[in-house]
């Protein structure tokens, strides 16, 4: 019996990149629609109850970054994709930090609160991610 599976398992990490990565322009297109609701979220919720430092969670083109930044907030921003922090870099002024979620540069505790918008469904380990 033939097995379905494939022997060599997919690299979600980069496939999720390479997506991204191709996906750019439409996500910045598309993300203007979102953009009045990452506002309202940010800065009558986030911005206002939570301190700081930031770790903006997978930015995408960092509308979340860009209204914390606004509100004078201390903010670090990664996203998987390069493409995707080129949008984000045009936006604000923030540190941005290409990097998976599974694998982050940080030191533990290094920041007071995360942000997580719209990219829980692209992560396979979020326990993981979590940790």
């Amino acid at each position: 019996m033939v097995s379905a599976l494939r022997e060599d398992p997919v690299d979600n990490r980069r496939y999720e990149q390479s997506q991204a990565n191709a996906g750019a322009q439409i996500y910045e297109q598309a993300s203007s629609e979102w953009g009045y609701r990452h506002r309202y979220l940010t800065t009558n919720f986030w911005g206002k109850t939570f301190n700081e430092p930031f770790l903006d969670f997978g930015c995408g083109t960092g509308y979340a970054s860009a209204v914390l930044e606004k509100l004078g907030k201390e903010v670090v921003a990664f996203d998987v994709s390069k493409e995707m922090l080129n949008f984000a870099q045009k936006r604000c002024n923030v540190s941005f930090v290409l990097a998976d979620a599974l694998h982050l540069p940080f030191r533990d505790k290094a920041f007071s609160t995360t942000c997580v918008v719209g990219v829980l469904h692209h992560i396979l380990n979020l326990e993981t991610a979590f940790d």
